[in-house]
Order: structure tokens, then C-alpha cells, then sequence
């Protein structure tokens, strides 16, 4: 699928798809799932998780995107 972003961390894997997410949002336990079977990004006991992760990956698109090299 095009446009889609990746932020890994050691325990997590978040995949989000377009600029805001707006195609979809994938979240990864990789302790609990190594090989990201389950997607855990629709339930509740994850929001708080996918937020932060929105967070990280708007700061980080946009420092990408700013980046004078």
C-alpha cells in the first residue's frame, strides 16, 4: 500500500496509512507477536498507545520534511 509510515520501537510497531492515518492505523505488540498477526490498533485498550504514536509520527514527518540537508 503506498504512503504508509512506520514508527518501531523495541516492544511496538506502528504502521499508519496516508498522511494522518485517514486509510488505516496498524499497531504492533512485537513481544506478544513477533511476526504482526494481531493488529491491536481498533481496541480500546490500545488507544492510548496509538495516540502517542500519532504524536511521534506527525513530530516526525514534519522534522523529516524540515530537514535541511
Amino acid at each position: 500500500m503506498q504512503n504508509g509510515f512506520l514508527l518501531r520501537e523495541k516492544r511496538w510497531a506502528y504502521i499508519q496509512y496516508g498522511e494522518h492515518g485517514e486509510r488505516g492505523r496498524e499497531l504492533f505488540d512485537l513481544d506478544a507477536d513477533p511476526k504482526q498477526y494481531v493488529n491491536l490498533a481498533g481496541l480500546k485498550e490500545h488507544a492510548a498507545t496509538v495516540a502517542e504514536f500519532e504524536k511521534k509520527m506527525t513530530a516526525k514527518l514534519k522534522a523529516v520534511r524540515t530537514n535541511d540537508l
